[in-house]
């Protein structure tokens, strides 16, 4: 069983909606290129002995977002205290970072995106911490 660990540093993206031109042509905006190849940067940097996964995936993704400067000391206590509690419901959505990473690896990590048969994605203020994006994958 194989499981694969790392971290995308930077704020957490999510993945944009294709655009269309004038003449009816789509695109992929280029903000979405250039955070698939961080992603893409920071799996193969940081994951050693890659296998390309041919069974059933379990992902995690946890993103981790910085604390905007106007937050109350009385939120910022509450956060430390009880990060469960007090989390981002900020833009982007979980649902689009997740869309994302998995894109970004598709046929990389793992033959397709549709083996991933369990996926848990969740939103954290980056308290005491840079903002980042922890990836947990792990064959099933």
């Amino acid at each position: 069983m194989c499981e694969y660990r790392f971290t995308i540093k930077g704020e957490p993206h999510g993945k944009a909606r294709h655009r269309t031109t004038n003449t009816g042509h789509t695109y992929d905006p280029p903000a979405n290129i250039q955070y698939a190849e961080v992603v893409l940067w920071s799996y193969k940097t940081q994951v050693k002995h890659k296998q390309v996964l041919t069974g059933n995936i379990a992902v995690e993704i946890n993103s981790y977002f910085k604390m905007p400067k106007n937050t109350s000391k009385k939120k910022l206590e509450m956060a430390k205290a009880r990060p469960y509690s007090y989390r981002p419901t900020k833009k982007p959505d979980a649902d689009n970072i997740s869309k994302m990473i998995l894109d970004s690896l598709n046929k990389i990590t793992y033959v397709d995106d549709a083996q991933v048969v369990d996926l848990k994605s969740c939103k954290f203020w980056a308290i005491d911490s840079e903002p980042r994006v922890e990836v947990i994958i792990k064959e099933l």
